[in-house]
């Protein structure tokens, strides 16, 4: 049934999500999901033993619409110890329906009509739809090759009446990029003296690899009194169907936050909530989990020197980017696509993490896959005749 009509809806055409769009496509050809990122090599036994309980034991109704206050609790303890920053579980901590619930919370609370959010590019795909669906204005700035590091002089002269935010992720998703402690020094010098403010997603801060530092936005007094800070457990723990993630902000932030979230999330799922209150309660040792990750990280690199693809370094999170040679006269959207369709394959190109699809010449494979699943995608990688 159709019915005719002229009405249009609030949101312009941004198109299908590449990860929709791509689950169709592998699905359809039955290729291997490299694509989406969804860690899924160990079962996290304590952590299911955990949720398991609290089912039994029918935590299984609403909560507050905050979120379960030991979980708050030890999320703000987290802060605490790993960044030496100090947040109130009951009115700077927010549980969340997962890091794009938060954001999306965010981006609606404070952006308003003609208001200008600086935008880092490649960029997670969320950002710039959500500023637009709320009348302001995306601007974007590239991060710089090879690195993806962030050159502060373009953002200082982006600086106008109308900035009104900044996102930045940190570890970077797609391309693994790291902020140093000299970029927020120059983040403070950008917005000092300004009213703009931050949004900081940090929900791969725990996959940091190779005797790299995570700097959080936490870790700067000044920058987090402005600060939105977003963050989440799901790909840590390797438990992302669970969609539990976390805001922190000062005390008159939240509050505009939470005015909005208790409409858009009235509950997030509480029975995970408990099961993560307990588990962070008994200590996690965070960075064996993000030994088990590098560990996967490097055999996956390994296996790629035998195919066309370079892998480029990566210091964090669970995506390897790669490399492929130009001169055969593909995009890195037409090469994902043809991987699908002839080789079993499923990247995801990163022109899709810009607005203006630049061909990098790259792809992102992710990497926290079972061993046998990686060396089956290999061989088929190895096949390849037309690179």
């Amino acid at each position: 049934m159709k019915f005719e009509h002229s009405i249009r809806g609030k949101i312009a055409d941004f198109g299908t999500m590449v990860f929709s769009e791509f689950s169709r496509l592998f699905n359809e050809h039955r290729a291997i999901d490299l694509s989406r990122g969804f860690p899924h090599f160990k079962r996290n036994e304590r952590l299911l033993t955990l949720m398991q309980k609290h089912i039994a034991e029918d935590r299984n109704h609403y909560l507050s619409v905050n979120g379960h206050k030991g979980l708050r609790k030890n999320i703000a303890n987290l802060y605490q110890k790993y960044y030496g920053a100090t947040y109130d579980g009951s009115t700077e901590v927010t549980i969340t329906a997962g890091a794009s619930q938060a954001i999306y919370t965010i981006l609606s609370s404070m952006v308003r009509e003609n208001d200008e959010v600086i935008i880092f590019e490649p960029a997670y795909d969320l950002y710039a739809p959500t500023v637009e669906v709320n009348q302001g204005k995306p601007v974007y700035v590239k991060l710089e090759q090879p690195d993806f590091h962030i050159d502060w002089s373009k953002v200082q002269k982006l600086i106008t009446p109308q900035t009104r935010m900044i996102i930045l992720t940190n570890p970077n998703n797609p391309t693994g990029s790291l902020l140093k402690a000299h970029d927020l020094q120059e983040l403070h010098r950008t917005v000092n003296g300004t009213d703009i403010l931050l949004l900081s997603d940090e929900s791969l801060q725990f996959l940091v690899y190779d005797g790299y530092e995570h700097h959080s936005i936490a870790n700067t007094e000044s920058l987090a009194k402005r600060s939105f800070i977003v963050g989440g457990f799901g790909k840590t723990f390797q438990v992302t169907g669970w969609r539990t993630g976390f805001c922190l902000a000062p005390e008159d932030l939240m509050h505009e936050f939470r005015k909005l979230h208790q409409y858009i999330a009235f509950n997030v799922n509480s029975a995970a909530q408990f099961a993560l209150s307990d588990y962070l309660e008994e200590g996690v040792d965070f960075k064996q989990i993000a030994s088990e990750f590098e560990a996967k990280r490097d055999y996956f690199c390994q296996l790629l020197e035998s195919t066309p693809f370079k892998a480029i370094p990566v210091k964090s999170g669970i995506f390897q980017p790669v490399t492929f040679e130009t001169s055969v006269g593909y995009t890195d959207m037409e090469l994902a696509l043809k991987l699908i369709k002839e080789v079993g394959v499923a990247g995801v190109p990163l022109s899709a993490y810009v607005h203006d699809k630049t061909n990098y010449g790259m792809l992102r494979f992710c990497f926290a896959r079972p061993d046998s699943l990686l060396e089956e995608a290999v061989e088929k990688l190895k096949t390849i005749d037309f690179l």
